[in-house]
């Protein structure tokens, strides 16, 4: 019988699920991104670590080190914003606020409240 903490079981499945669907590609001059858009999309604290486990995993050593650097940039705006631009429905607060959070992804994290 093998004994594993609760981490270590959650990282396995997480290596299990994530190892062929989430993948570097190389095609459009950004590698780091798709690893990086799931950060940004994911609300567990400890993603960022999940990924260079899997970054490890799949023997990219260059995007590791990037990764492992990276400082995950807060975004800029909230509902708190939306309700004082008079905006006061709880679903078209969510709504908009992913479609900032998309935009603000495709716009490489760089956008500012003003500019979203």
């Amino acid at each position: 019988r093998l004994k594993i903490s609760k981490e270590e079981k959650s990282l396995a499945l997480f290596l299990l699920k994530q190892r062929k669907e989430l993948t570097c590609d190389r095609t459009d001059g950004v590698p780091l991104k798709p690893y990086q858009d799931y950060i940004i999309d994911s609300r567990e604290p400890d993603t960022q670590k999940k990924i260079c486990e899997l970054l490890k995993y799949q023997g990219e050593e260059q995007l590791f080190r990037k990764m492992e650097s990276w400082t995950l940039p807060r975004f800029p705006v909230s509902g708190h914003d939306l309700r004082r631009m008079g905006i006061s429905s709880g679903k078209d607060i969510g709504r908009i606020l992913q479609e900032l959070r998309d935009r603000w992804k495709e716009g490489g994290y760089q956008e500012s409240k003003e500019e979203l």
